[in-house]
């Protein structure tokens, strides 16, 4: 996929997502789930689903050389298989370099990757699955990410996209109203979408990724974080499905068929003046 063209594409949708959210009534604050009608009339609900249970999150630490090579083969496999992940960085205490790199793949596996502890070599093997466009990636606020990434890494990321632009995307107007609204960070996210308290990292605490051995509790947070965001994604399927939230196990054996929603997927409806996709977010779906 050619980047630029991709970046006029995001431009777009920022355009629209930005005037939606000046629109908007949500001020967030308590938890709430976002709910939609199944075929049946019944109601479905938003949940936490690999996030629900931090102690039995599947993490692998790579915080050496040694431990990249069986952690990288079976995030390679994972990807490859359903090829679409969560990424996120977690910076030193003054923002200029990457310490950690996170990655999410549809099974509910978080990678932390450790910059300081990896060779060159290891960093080109990941950057390649950034910078490959069969591959999608997403995050929340990544574009400061990918810009160090490529300028102090020498990633050249490719084909990713904002989960906050994708839901304002796929969200009726009235749930963007009611739901996500002005609040779009990640924690605004996960309390008014999936009922998530998700407590983000005091700043304070930042100065501990300048530390030669990051303490776990963060290599938690950060696998945490960035897993949050493959919840979020799974939901917004279920929504725009009008599915039921499936169990775990289904989940995991059907991730190639969730990693095909993409915003590729949708098309502003031609026949919508483009003033009015301010007031009434309407899509068609593969241009049907």
């Amino acid at each position: 996929m050619n980047c630029h063209w991709c970046l006029k594409r995001t431009s777009f949708y920022q355009i629209l997502y930005d005037s939606a959210r000046k629109k908007s009534t949500n001020k967030g604050g308590a938890l709430q789930k976002l709910v939609w009608k199944l075929p049946d009339e019944r109601n479905a609900t938003a949940q936490p689903i690999f996030v629900k249970d931090p102690k039995k999150l599947k993490i692998s630490d790579v915080n050496s050389p040694e431990k990249f090579s069986d952690a990288f083969m079976k995030m390679s496999s994972e990807i490859e298989k359903a090829p679409l992940f969560a990424f996120d960085c977690e910076m030193t205490s003054n923002s200029a370099k990457i310490r950690l790199i996170q990655v999410a793949t549809l099974v509910g596996a978080s990678y932390v990757f450790d910059v300081r502890r990896m060779t060159n070599d290891q960093i080109s093997m990941l950057a390649k699955f950034f910078d490959d466009p069969a591959f999608r990636k997403f995050g929340s606020g990544c574009s400061y990410d990918v810009s160090l990434l490529n300028e102090t890494l020498d990633f050249k990321v490719n084909n990713f996209f904002e989960i906050a632009i994708f839901l304002s995307i796929v969200l009726s107007r009235n749930d963007f109203d009611r739901f996500m609204g002005n609040k779009t960070g990640l924690k605004s996210l996960c309390q008014n979408l999936m009922g998530y308290d998700f407590q983000k990292l005091h700043w304070s605490s930042y100065q501990l990724f300048d530390e030669d051995e990051i303490p776990q509790k963060l290599i938690q947070y950060s696998a945490l974080d960035v897993l949050t965001l493959i919840d979020l994604f799974l939901n917004l399927y279920f929504y725009h499905h009008k599915m039921e939230p499936l169990p775990v196990e289904n989940i995991t054996k059907n991730t190639s068929m969730f990693a095909k929603f993409t915003p590729d997927l949708f098309k502003v409806n031609k026949e919508t003046q483009f003033s009015s996709l301010f007031s009434n977010f309407k899509y068609k779906v593969n241009g049907k």
